[in-house]
C-alpha cells in the first residue's frame, strides 16, 4: 500500500517553488533600465569617420547608464554587446560567450576590422571597479582624462598605471623550462596557450610576460591592424575550442595576453609616474620635486 506524502512535506515543497518564483520576479524588476532605454548615439556599421569609440560587454544586470553622460558629452560613441546567452535589446550579439570579455573585444574586432575608429577603448561594463586606480575607480572619469596624445604614441595604452598586480616584477614565465614553485594550472599550461593563440613554436615564447592587469585599454586603428584579421579569427576559434581553461580561465589568459595581441613587448610595464602623467596628465610636481613630462604623439617613445 502506498503511503501518502505527508502535509508537512507538500507544504514545504510549495512554499520553495513560490518563494523560488517569487525572487526570480523580484529580482526581474529590480533590473536597470535595458540599453535600448537610454538613447544612445545609434550604433553604425561603419566607424571610420569618429575618433573615439567604448566598447564593452554588459550583463542584463548592470547598469550602464553612465554611458549616456559620457556620449552625450565627452564625444565617444558606445558599442555594447551583450554578454548575456539570451541577449538584450539594443546591444549588439557577440560571435561567442565563452571567456567573459574576450570574445566581446575580438567580436567587436572581427566585426569593424575594415571600419575601425582613430581610437577604441576597451572597458568592463561596471561604473565602479577596483581596477581603475587613478581616477576614484570610476570608468566615466578614466574615459574623460585619457590623454590620446599618449595612446597615439604608444600605439596601446593600458588604462591602470599601478604596477601591481601583472609588473614589478613581471609576472607570468611561459618561456621557462621549469615551471616555478607555486604556479597554478593555467600558468602550468601558458606555454602551450600561448603556442595556440600566436600559432608560433616553443622557441618563439617570451621567458617572461607582465603587464597591468586588468584587461582595460584604449588602442589605435593602426595598432590593432598590425594583425590580419586571420589572428583574430584565430583566438577566437581558440575562446570557443580549447579544453585547457574554462569560461574564466579563458578570460584570465586573454587578460594577461591583450598587450601582445596589439603588437607590444611581451613586458610592457611602464614607470607609475610616467604613465599617469602621458595618459591622464597628472605629471606632479611630487613630493620629490620633480615634475613629469607627458609623452607627444608625435615623438616615439622609446626615445624619450
Amino acid at each position: 500500500m502506498l503511503r501518502t506524502r505527508r502535509p508537512w512535506a507538500r507544504a514545504l515543497a510549495i512554499f520553495v517553488v513560490v518563494s523560488l518564483g517569487l525572487f526570480k520576479l523580484f529580482s526581474y524588476w529590480r533590473l536597470p533600465a535595458p540599453l535600448s532605454t537610454l538613447r544612445l548615439p545609434q550604433m553604425s556599421k561603419d566607424l571610420s569617420l569618429l575618433d573615439k569609440v567604448v566598447v564593452l560587454g554588459k550583463r542584463r544586470s548592470e547598469d550602464v547608464s553612465w554611458l549616456r553622460d559620457i556620449c552625450r558629452h565627452h564625444d565617444y560613441t558606445a558599442i555594447v554587446y551583450s554578454t548575456d546567452s539570451w541577449g538584450e535589446k539594443g546591444c549588439l550579439t557577440p560571435r561567442s560567450y565563452r571567456g567573459r570579455e574576450a570574445p566581446v573585444y575580438l567580436s567587436y574586432i572581427l566585426d569593424y576590422y575594415d571600419a575601425l575608429p582613430k581610437y577604441t577603448v576597451f572597458v568592463h561594463d561596471a561604473k565602479e571597479q577596483w581596477h581603475n586606480d587613478i581616477t576614484n575607480k570610476l570608468t566615466p572619469n578614466a574615459l574623460k582624462q585619457i590623454r590620446f596624445d599618449a595612446v597615439a604614441a604608444h600605439g596601446f595604452a593600458n588604462l591602470r598605471c599601478k604596477e601591481e598586480p601583472g609588473c614589478g616584477p613581471p609576472e607570468l614565465h611561459p618561456g621557462k623550462i621549469n615551471v616555478p614553485a607555486g604556479s597554478t594550472y593555467l600558468q602550468s599550461r601558458l606555454l602551450e596557450m600561448y603556442m595556440q593563440i600566436f600559432d608560433v613554436t616553443a622557441d618563439k615564447v617570451p621567458k617572461d610576460i607582465g603587464a597591468a592587469c586588468c584587461g582595460q585599454f584604449a588602442v589605435t586603428r593602426e595598432q590593432i591592424r598590425k594583425r590580419p584579421r586571420e589572428d583574430y579569427e584565430r583566438m577566437l576559434r581558440w575562446t570557443q575550442q580549447t579544453s585547457i581553461a574554462n569560461d574564466f580561465g579563458v578570460g584570465w589568459v586573454f587578460e594577461k595576453f591583450w598587450h601582445i595581441v596589439f603588437s607590444m613587448d611581451a613586458v610592457t610595464c611602464p614607470v607609475y609616474e610616467q604613465c599617469r602623467c602621458d595618459l591622464y596628465g597628472w605629471c606632479g610636481p611630487l613630493k620629490s620635486g620633480r615634475t613629469y613630462v607627458p609623452v607627444d604623439r608625435k615623438k616615439n617613445p622609446r626615445e624619450l
